[in-house]
């Protein structure tokens, strides 16, 4: 499983969701992705994005232009059934600099128990694409139940901070990416939107949406 969990990691690093009723902090905002199940509450002024915000006409060439280390990460989020469900970035950023949120499905089953599935979780990071010195890791309680928080950083001066949460559908990942002078700054946003992340059995039909970039 970790060697699959890997792959799905590595697109997702290389690689906006309806705002939904439901609490979310102050200063934050619900959005969903009812198909896969996920909703999750990310702070007002983030651009937030699912599968047919990406596939919009002119939405990658708009993005791009923000921001080109963007196009990797939207083919991906375009691609059919992909495992990324959502993207989002903070649209105050410096080029080539962004902060920028993923929610990804990483496991397609009903998890075991955490002690069963986080140690390869462990050695799946250990091996992400870019990733220099230690992974630090930790078991931390969420309204979801038990999941793994691990912290690296990458040869690009980023830090990289990685919630896997267990849910109905399977294991999904949050990874924030920084420039490590931000990490420290941006590590409490992330784990509100840890916090907030609610995982459901999928629901069919469309997805919803909100007005898709440039529009």
């Amino acid at each position: 499983m970790a060697r699959s969990v890997l792959a799905v990691l590595a697109v997702a690093i290389l690689a906006p969701a309806v705002a939904s009723a439901g609490d979310a902090p102050p200063g934050y905002r619900r959005h969903a992705v009812s198909n896969a199940g996920v909703s999750i509450a990310v702070p007002i002024g983030w651009q937030v994005l699912a599968q047919r915000d990406a596939v919009f006409p002119g939405a990658r060439q708009n993005l791009t232009r923000l921001d080109a280390s963007f196009g990797p990460t939207l083919t991906s989020l375009g691609m059919p059934d992909s495992p990324l469900k959502i993207f989002a970035f903070d649209q105050r950023f410096r080029r080539g600099h962004p902060t920028t949120l993923l929610v990804v499905q990483a496991t397609y089953r009903r998890p075991a128990a955490y002690e069963r599935w986080a140690p390869g979780m462990v050695r799946a990071l250990r091996a992400a694409p870019g990733k220099v010195g230690a992974v630090a890791h930790t078991g931390v309680a969420l309204p979801m139940g038990r999941a793994l928080r691990a912290t690296y950083r990458t040869r690009t001066r980023e830090t990289v901070v990685v919630y896997l949460v267990p849910g109905p559908a399977g294991i999904f990942a949050l990874l924030l990416r920084t420039p490590t002078a931000r990490a420290a700054t941006d590590a409490p946003a992330l784990a509100r939107m840890a916090r907030s992340l609610d995982l459901q059995a999928p629901l069919g039909g469309p997805y919803l949406h909100q007005p898709p970039p440039g529009s």
